[in-house]
């Protein structure tokens, strides 16, 4: 599976346990697959406020979505792209065995 399928998996367990609102502002909107290295799945947040502002409030939800979607326990980052590229890097870099 890809960041795109896992994550299409996982929104649809999240919309049918939130609250219709929470889901479309917090997930639907905010957040989109960015890829999927090793056990880590990256999505990109629309902008850090609102990673900061409601996102982190649903993070263990989204974990929790995550893991059935992808049928593994995945480690999950949630990144704005400010941080996106040189963390998916560095992630790539520990994946192919190399040292930055």
């Amino acid at each position: 599976m890809d960041a795109t399928s896992i994550w299409a998996d996982a929104c649809a367990i999240l919309e049918k346990e939130m609250v219709r609102v929470s889901y479309e502002t917090w997930i639907h909107d905010t957040l989109k697959p960015y890829s999927l290295i090793g056990d880590t799945l990256i999505l990109e947040c629309l902008n850090s406020l609102m990673l900061e502002m409601g996102v982190s409030r649903f993070t263990n939800q989204i974990q929790n979505a995550v893991n059935p979607a992808s049928g593994r326990a995945l480690k999950l980052e949630i990144l704005c792209e400010g941080a996106l590229v040189s963390r998916v890097r560095e992630l790539e870099a520990t994946v192919n065995g190399n040292t930055l």
